[in-house]
C-alpha cells in the first residue's frame, strides 16, 4: 500500500471518529415542550438570530479544535509519525529525515530531554536492521541536524551519550588532534576541566591509543605542549581539590609523576618546577607540598635506596632547616587559613620528629 493511500486511510480515521461523535450529540434525547415553554422557545430563536454570525465563527473553530482533540485522543498524530517513520526506513530518507518527522524542532537541549528521543532511537535500530551497509547512528543524526561541534559540546556539558559520541568519532577515524579542535581546547585550561571538555578527550584518546597501539598519543604530552608543563601541574593540583574535577586530575597527575621519575628529576627539581619558594608563607598551606610529598613517596616505593625526605627537600629548598622552622613558626603563630594552621602543625611535627631521630636540641637549630 502506498504512502498517499496510508495517509489518507488515517485521516479518514479520523473524520469518521469525528462524525461518529457528533452523531452521538444529535441523538442524545430531548424533552418535550409544552404550551408554557412557548415564550421561551421564541425569546431564545430572537436570541440565537441576533447572535448568527459570532455563532458561526464560533462553531468552525469548536469544529476545528474538536477534530485536533480527537486526531490527538485516538492517536492519529503518532499514526502520522510512525507512517512517516516508515515511510522514510523504506525510502531514500535518512535519520535527519526522520527527525523532522518527529518535529524535534531546532533546540538541542529539549530534543535531548523529549521522549521522541527514544523514538528515534528505535527508528534508526529498525532502520539499519533493514538497510544494512547504509548504517546511520543516533548521534550521527544529531550532528547533522545540529551540527557536529555544537552536538559534541552539549552532550559534554549534560554528560549525555559520551559512548556514542566516541564511537562516532572512531567511526569517523578522527585523530586526535582533529577532536581536540572540534571541542575548542585550546587556550584555558580551567574550561578545559570544568566544562568536562578534558574528561571526554581523555576518554577518546585512550580509546584511539588501544585501536592504534603504533600510534598513540599522550594526553599530558598533549596538555604540556598546549598549555606548558608547570601551567599543567599548577591547574591540575588545584583540580584536585574540586570535586567536579577530582577524578580527571588525579588521574592525569599520577601519569605526570610518572613521567617526572621516567625523565629522572629529583625532588628538589620538582620543588623548583612548582616554584613553591616563591609562595612563601603561603606555601605551608599549599597543595603543592602535597605533589611533592607524592613524588617523594614514589621514588621511595620504586627505590628502596632513595634518601629524600619532605622535610629535608622543603629545608634545602627555603634556604636550610632554620629558614624553614621559621617559616612554619609564623604559619602557626599568623595563620591565613585553616589548611595553612594544619600544614604548619604537621610541619612542625615533622621538624620535630628529624631532630628527635637526630638527638638534636631545636634551640641549637634555630639559633
Amino acid at each position: 500500500m502506498g504512502l498517499y493511500a496510508i495517509i489518507m486511510i488515517v485521516f479518514a480515521t479520523a473524520i469518521l471518529t469525528c462524525g461518529k461523535s457528533f452523531a452521538a450529540v444529535a441523538d442524545l434525547p430531548t424533552k418535550g415542550h409544552g404550551s408554557s415553554d412557548s415564550h421561551y422557545n421564541v425569546s431564545t430563536k430572537r436570541a440565537l438570530k441576533a447572535h448568527e454570525k459570532p455563532r458561526e465563527n464560533n462553531e468552525e473553530r469548536g469544529g476545528a479544535e474538536t477534530l485536533a482533540n480527537l486526531m490527538k485522543a485516538s492517536g492519529v498524530t503518532k499514526i502520522s509519525e510512525r507512517v512517516g517513520l516508515k515511510a522514510a526506513m523504506f525510502g531514500e530518507s535518512n535519520g535527519v529525515q526522520a527527525l523532522k518527522t518527529l518535529q524535534l524542532g531546532d533546540d538541542l537541549v529539549a530534543a535531548l530531554r523529549s521522549s521522541k528521543l527514544n523514538t528515534l532511537d528505535e527508528f534508526i535500530t529498525k532502520f539499519n536492521k533493514k538497510n544494512p551497509g547504509k548504517e546511520i547512528t543516533l548521534i550521527g543524526t544529531l550532528s547533522a541536524h545540529y551540527g557536529d561541534d555544537f552536538v559534541a559540546k552539549t552532550l559534554i556539558k549534560y554528560k549525555m551519550l559520551e559512548k556514542q559520541l566516541v564511537s562516532k568519532w572512531r567511526s569517523e577515524k578522527l585523530h586526535p588532534q582533529a577532536v581536540w579542535k572540534l571541542l575548542d581546547m585550546g587556550g584555558n585550561l580551567d574550561d578545559a576541566l570544568s566544562s568536562g571538555k578534558l574528561r571526554i578527550y581523555s576518554e577518546f584518546v585512550a580509546d584511539f591509543n588501544k585501536n592504534n597501539p603504533k600510534k598513540k598519543v599522550l594526553l599530558l604530552g598533549t596538555l604540556n605542549s598546549e598549555y606548558g608543563e608547570v601551567a599543567v601541574a599548577k591547574k591540575l593540583i588545584t583540580a584536585k581539590g574540586i570535586e567536579a574535577t577530582k577524578d580527571i586530575a588525579t588521574k592525569l597527575q599520577k601519569r605526570q609523576l610518572k613521567g617526572w621519575m621516567v625523565k629522572e628529576m629529583s625532588p628538589d627539581d620538582v620543588f623548583t618546577l612548582l616554584k613553591i619558594k616563591d609562595g612563601g608563607i603561603l606555601s605551608i598551606g599549599s597543595r603543592k607540598l602535597d605533589t611533592l610529598n607524592e613524588y617523594i613517596k614514589l621514588l621511595e616505593s620504586r627505590n628502596h635506596f632513595e634518601q629524600s625526605n619532605l622535610v629535608s627537600v622543603l629545608s634545602k629548598g627555603f634556604g636550610g632547616e632554620d629558614e624553614f622552622a621559621l617559616l612554619v613558626s609564623r604559619a602557626s603563630q599568623q595563620p591565613q587559613s585553616k589548611k595553612m594552621f594544619d600544614g604548619a602543625l604537621k610541619y612542625r611535627d615533622l621538624l620535630f620528629s628529624s631532630w628527635l631521630k637526630r638527638k638534636l636540641d631545636p634551640m641549637t637549630v634555630l639559633v
